[in-house]
């Protein structure tokens, strides 16, 4: 695996555990997917790594740019771009049968499933009978449309390797996010 230098602490680490930003038009661009074209710099998925590589033109070096780069809001940014692969993973289980929501259909399958996920605004009864479920800061309605469902209180994740990614990547977002998980309601 490629490795690369985090732009804000200057660790280096493998290129999958990184977040590639892109120069577009005066712009610091998530490139979450890793496929824009030009150059690129690299930073860990951590606030206090992204509020660094934002000092004294640190970004704006790396992606060789002779202007002052617009990056106020990075953090919400890679925010973003992590909760909309978080979306996306969701929307992948569902499509490949390897996700159930709804109460009944979770508590049935309680002893195959790899994780269970509980929106921020499911009710206190829900929270009671899932209460080993992984909390989320996403509303019953974003579950559902992730899913391409009604609005959903309860996921289970049946496979494991999902569940893992989709573990991973709410790791990060708490990482960018710090005690704040409701900025992107």
């Amino acid at each position: 695996m490629p490795i690369r230098t985090c732009v804000g602490c200057r660790a280096e680490r493998e290129k999958a555990e990184l977040i590639r930003l892109v120069h577009y038009e005066g712009q610091v661009v998530v490139d979450y997917q890793a496929k824009l074209p030009g150059r690129a710099a690299y930073v860990c998925p951590r606030r206090a790594c992204i509020k660094e590589a934002m000092k004294r033109g640190r970004l704006a070096r790396a992606l060789k740019s002779e202007q002052p780069l617009e990056c106020d809001d990075l953090p919400e940014k890679i925010a973003e771009a992590i909760k909309a692969q978080i979306l996306a993973l969701l929307g992948l289980a569902a499509k490949a049968g390897k996700l159930v929501s709804g109460w009944n259909s979770v508590r049935a399958a309680k002893g195959r499933l790899a994780l269970v996920l509980i929106a921020a605004d499911a009710s206190e009864n829900a929270r009671e009978k899932f209460a080993g479920a992984t909390q989320l800061w996403l509303t019953k309605e974003e579950l559902g449309r992730a899913i391409g469902k009604l609005p959903r209180s309860v996921l289970g994740l049946l496979d494991e390797r999902l569940a893992e990614r989709i573990a991973r990547e709410l790791q990060r977002y708490d990482a960018v996010n710090p005690g704040d998980r409701d900025l992107l309601r």
